[in-house]
């Protein structure tokens, strides 16, 4: 049988954020904020999602280890070391893949898969009865690969793709109403290469229909709040899930961004272009420049670093209209305040973060041909836009940003995982959430030392860790297996 588009099929991808919103204060050191007590046994291929309730304002977390799914209730009060735990479900994971969860006013829903993502079943916990049952399922036909899975607003959908063609379907099931079928066409024909630098010989690299897009994607985003780290943003093929909404995003060499926007109902689906030529003013020098985007919202960011010199700029989605861009000043630098450029780790200083010039910023985005960009809400209507880079090394680099040592492909949070030798370069800058004028940068507190004293003191393999930042938070979680305790903390 073939193996699932993107590989690795979602699970619930908002979530770490819903985690971050339960520290209300921000306190001094480290603060336990969540442990469960766990076997051994079940914390091997263990995977831990938070599902955000907007009724109650809870948060689901759902618990996955080889043979069961563990839900757990976390609440704004819930004290340090007392989850409340609902209910666990038993399953075969030799047999059958955990996709998504979502909570209903009677229960939780739980979708999974056979091994090859043919058939997806659904059953319903009842939190009263602590009774499971399946209540209907939704066969993938053999000529189509699924994609994406996910629920909005109670509503669970299922994207898939017609094997070697251009053909999307929308799979729209509503608990007790049936399932709905959409058919979009995308028009994509030979785009172009999906990596420059260190893609094996063996892997087709060329994105020439949907099929192989879908494939190539290393980047899915659910909500609009929780920025990605910088190793999953540097991806060419992008996923955006938003309301009523899902988009696909393919940034060429030539640093041509194409949009796909497929609408979750039976509207059509739209691909907008977006040329660097609206903000360079003529053809790009091939070969001498490296970019990539981002959608925020209904704004396409678009950043690029053409011999060796810094360009921003920023579209409106729905019109395709370029709203504003910033080109480098006259010295080669940026034309908008900025951040120090900050680099993790080298040869000599592995375990810090230190500051870099835009010269070495600018060289090792182009000798690795990877550059990202990014941006979150902040207070007061501003964006912060984070720009980067990653860059292959020996070090282990900082822990604050371990999430960006990450495999690249970030398909679903999962709190444990393993790491890769990716290190990056990046720096943050504001801009107003509608004109997108520039503003001045304030510097966040940096708890890097106390965040690698402390990981240092646990004794525990940085790559069994992950981490997340969140405004001036951060928090990490892992297994710890001398206590038998899965733990986050927050910082």
């Amino acid at each position: 049988m073939s193996k699932p588009l993107n590989a690795y099929l979602p699970v619930k991808k908002t979530t770490l954020l819903a985690i971050l919103l339960l520290g209300r204060l921000l306190t001094e050191g480290q603060q336990k904020v969540f442990e469960l007590p766990m076997d051994s046994a079940d914390a091997q291929g263990l995977h831990v999602v938070g599902t955000p309730d907007g009724r109650s304002g809870n948060i689901l977390l759902s618990i996955t280890s080889p043979h069961s799914i563990r839900y757990c209730w976390l609440s704004g009060d819930s004290a340090a070391g007392a989850p409340v735990i609902l209910t666990t479900l038993d399953y075969n994971s030799k047999k059958s893949r955990y996709l998504v969860t979502a909570a209903f006013p009677d229960g939780i829903e739980t979708c999974i898969s056979n091994k090859d993502y043919s058939l997806l079943r659904f059953l319903h916990s009842e939190l009263v009865a602590r009774q499971t049952r399946q209540t209907d399922s939704l066969a993938i036909p053999s000529d189509q690969q699924l994609f994406q899975a996910f629920y909005q607003d109670n509503t669970f959908y299922a994207i898939t793709v017609q094997k070697h063609a251009n053909t999307l379907f929308i799979y729209r099931r509503r608990p007790g109403a049936g399932t709905d079928t959409f058919q979009k066409e995308i028009p994509i024909k030979k785009w172009g290469i999906i990596w420059w630098h260190g893609t094996r010989a063996f892997i087709k690299n060329h994105v020439d229909n949907c099929y192989d897009l879908a494939g190539s994607v290393g980047m899915t985003q659910e909500d609009s709040i929780t920025p990605p780290p910088m190793s999953a943003v540097v991806n060419k093929s992008k996923c955006y899930i938003r309301p009523g909404m899902l988009y696909l995003t393919f940034d060429t060499h030539q640093l041509v961004t194409n949009v796909i926007e497929v609408p979750l109902d039976e509207r059509p689906s739209r691909l907008l272009q977006f040329n660097p030529e609206d903000w360079y003013h003529k053809a790009l020098p091939i070969g001498f420049s490296t970019g990539n985007s981002f959608i925020f919202d209904n704004t396409l960011i678009t950043t690029a670093i053409v011999h060796r010199q810094p360009w921003l700029a920023f579209y409106d989605l729905h019109t395709g209209k370029l709203i504003t861009s910033y080109a480098p000043d006259t010295k080669g630098n940026t034309s908008f305040p900025r951040s120090p450029i900050w680099q993790e780790g080298d040869f000599w200083r592995k375990d810090k973060i230190h500051p870099i010039k835009l010269e070495d910023f600018a060289v090792n985005a182009f000798d690795f041909w990877t550059m990202g960009v990014s941006a979150r809400k902040l207070d007061s209507g501003r964006i912060e836009v984070s720009i980067g880079t990653i860059y292959n090394r020996e070090s282990f680099g900082q822990l604050m940003l371990i999430l960006s040592a990450a495999t690249i492909v970030v398909t679903e949070p999962v709190l444990l995982f393993e790491a890769a030798p990716i290190h990056t370069m990046y720096f943050y800058s504001c801009f107003e959430n509608d004109t997108f004028g520039a503003l001045p940068y304030k510097e966040m507190t940096d708890k890097s030392e106390l965040i690698n004293t402390f990981a240092n003191s646990q004794n525990i393999p940085r790559k069994q860790m992950s981490g997340f930042q969140h405004g001036n938070d951060y928090w990490l979680a892992w297994y710890d297996a001398g206590q038998q305790k899965y733990l986050i903390y927050k910082f």
